[in-house]
This record gives structure tokens, C-alpha cells and sequence, in this order.
């Protein structure tokens, strides 16, 4: 298991926020993921709504510098992930179903086990 944390920022949503994503020392489709953030606001105007998203590797691709993986595309915000040769760091990018998508999230590897 990796733990990778970082900040999230969506809009005016997520403003600097814990972003926390936890996967498996090894990438197969459908192995669960786990990701973890606190909205500053969300959409209806709740402040601090912490959020937690259990889901599953939808897609992979191996390079020889690299692996991307998708994940949670059965859900209404989905990730594709750029995971570092050496595991240290893990790039996320968040789209919704309308294509808004974020800058890159950079995350670095926080607990390896």
C-alpha cells in the first residue's frame, strides 16, 4: 500500500485542501483505491464537508518511465494518476461529467508499507 498526500484545488470548492489517495503496491484493474478531501465549500454552501471515495483502478498504462492509471470513472469526479519510475510521486488530474478538469495535483508518497 502507498499513502500519497498533497493539496486539492477545484474552483472555488477546494482552496488548498489535504488531498490524500491511497493505493496498492501493485496496479491491476479493478484493486481498490482510496481517496480522501475536505471542500471548503461545497456546492451547497456547506463549509469543511469532509469527503472519503472508496472506487477501483478503471484503466492502466505501463511505459518504461512510467505507469497511468483512471480511476473512480464510475463516479461523478474522475482521476487519471501519473505515478512516478521510483513511486515518490503520484500526479492526479480531477474531471467531472461537463470536462471541467483540474491543473495537475502533485502528491508525494507519505507512508509505503
Amino acid at each position: 500500500m502507498h499513502v500519497y498526500t498533497g493539496k486539492l484545488n477545484w474552483y472555488n470548492y477546494a482552496v488548498d485542501e489535504i488531498f490524500t489517495i491511497v493505493v496498492p503496491n501493485v496496479f491491476n484493474y479493478g484493486e481498490p483505491i482510496l481517496a480522501y478531501w475536505q471542500w471548503t465549500q461545497d456546492d451547497s454552501g456547506t463549509k469543511k464537508k469532509n469527503v472519503s471515495v472508496v472506487g477501483k483502478i478503471d484503466s492502466i498504462i505501463h511505459t518504461a518511465s512510467e505507469q497511468k492509471i483512471g480511476f473512480f470513472y464510475d463516479q461523478y469526479y474522475k482521476f487519471d494518476a501519473v505515478v512516478g519510475s521510483d513511486d515518490k510521486s503520484l500526479v492526479v488530474t480531477m474531471r467531472n461529467p461537463k470536462g471541467d478538469k483540474s491543473g495537475p495535483i502533485n502528491l508525494q508518497l507519505s507512508y509505503s508499507k
